[in-house]
């Protein structure tokens, strides 16, 4: 949804049409309707069109909040030598930037965190490269996973 909203309209092969929940009002929902939808957390992405809001459909409001708690409360740890760290990098075919990331599975506190978290150009591949073998050379314990 998100490539095809950004394309320039004219390569596009879609025909797009906005409609927000103001074009069907007292139309096809109920004054009940809408005011139950104003009350919902993705009133933005799912009635006004708003597709890139923080709000979606994988993670519930209850598990980002829990996510934010979270990361807040160890945020200044330190990277522990004896835990599991993993490396994922996605070098982002269809994209223009390669993701690379570490978690750390700490057994002890039974958390897992990003570490490290980084968006290289697509157009500079060696910069990705010296960082993910500096990673390597900085983090024990290191296990990868590349898309």
């Amino acid at each position: 949804m998100r490539t095809i909203g950004q394309e320039p309209e004219e390569p596009c092969q879609y025909k797009r049409i906005n409609l927000d929940y103001n074009y069907v009002l007292n139309k096809l929902y109920t004054d009940e309707d809408n005011e139950k939808a104003k009350q919902s957390p993705s009133l933005e992405t799912v009635y006004n069109l708003k597709y890139f809001c923080k709000i979606g459909n994988v993670f519930s409001l209850t598990d980002i909040d829990k996510a934010i708690e979270l990361g807040t409360r160890y945020k200044d740890l330190l990277i522990n030598p004896f835990a599991l760290n993993l490396l994922g990098i996605d070098f982002g075919f269809d994209f223009s930037v390669t993701d690379l990331y570490i978690t750390e599975l700490d057994r002890q506190l039974q958390i897992v965190r990003i570490i490290v978290g980084y968006k290289y150009d697509k157009k500079t591949p060696s910069v990705t490269a010296d960082r993910m073998f500096q990673l390597h050379s900085q983090i024990s314990n290191l296990s990868w996973f590349i898309d």
